[in-house]
């Protein structure tokens, strides 16, 4: 029974790491064949009309970024994993009316504000405010660190640092599930877990390919260390260990 549910989970998660390959694949396909040669006309042409795309092109870098990594910048790709960082949990929803969701360690419960507002939580908890106040900013410089490596691969969606981007999407969404959807305390920590070896992974490529880009996934990795702290103290306060 257990090697049943544990292969179920593993097809559902596979096929959401193949929806999004597929998603950053028909990314690399227009920004490479529509949005590059629109901005080469721009640029040859000028036309008014195309003005924003030549700022595609002119967009200067994010002060924050040293001369190497400035070298990778290009706002197309900024724009696209914009989008991919913000809209992944997005985008794995889409096939939700013919796919089931997974399910852990506990029973599917609908999402209830009840249930997060209840748990016993320390006097130092985070007031709920502070979450999005967080997670914006970490988002967005999560997104210039992925179009720096994404051209740094070649616009390859198979390259591994790119497959680990993918992943880590997959267990955010996972982690989000597990937490607020099956109130499963116990099965986000683990899900955190691999979102910070996955991380590990990723900054350890950086350090080797693009040491210049490796503190941009600091802010991502400290704030999953936060969030994996607070996880445990819910679990301490609320049964989830046991």
């Amino acid at each position: 029974m257990r090697r049943d549910y544990a292969k179920t989970v593993a097809t559902h998660k596979a096929a959401e790491i193949l929806l999004l390959l597929g998603s950053v694949l028909g990314a690399q396909v227009l920004q490479n064949y529509i949005v590059d040669p629109l901005v080469s006309f721009a640029n040859e042409n000028r036309p008014e009309q195309l003005v924003f795309l030549q700022s595609l092109t002119k967009s200067r870098p994010p002060w924050f970024l040293d001369e190497v990594a400035s070298q990778y910048w290009r706002f197309s790709s900024f724009l696209l994993w914009l989008f991919l960082t913000f809209g992944a949990s997005f985008l794995l929803h889409l096939p939700s009316l013919w796919r089931k969701r997974v399910q852990l360690m506990r029973a599917f419960t609908a999402l209830s504000e009840k249930w997060y507002n209840q748990l016993d939580k320390p006097i130092w908890f985070p007031a709920g405010y502070f979450f999005p106040l967080l997670w914006t900013p970490v988002k967005l410089i999560r997104a210039v660190a992925h179009s720096l490596l994404w051209e740094k691969v070649g616009r390859s969606f198979f390259a591994l640092p790119i497959v680990l981007v993918v992943v880590s999407f997959v267990t955010a969404d996972m982690w989000n599930q597990v937490v607020f959807v099956q109130h499963d305390l116990a099965g986000g920590l683990l899900v955190q877990v691999i979102q910070l070896l996955l991380m590990g992974l990723l900054l350890g490529y950086c350090s080797l390919e693009l040491p210049s880009i490796t503190k941009l996934f600091v802010p991502y990795t400290t704030a999953v260390c936060i969030s994996l702290v607070l996880n445990i103290e819910l679990c301490a306060r609320n049964g989830g260990f046991w």
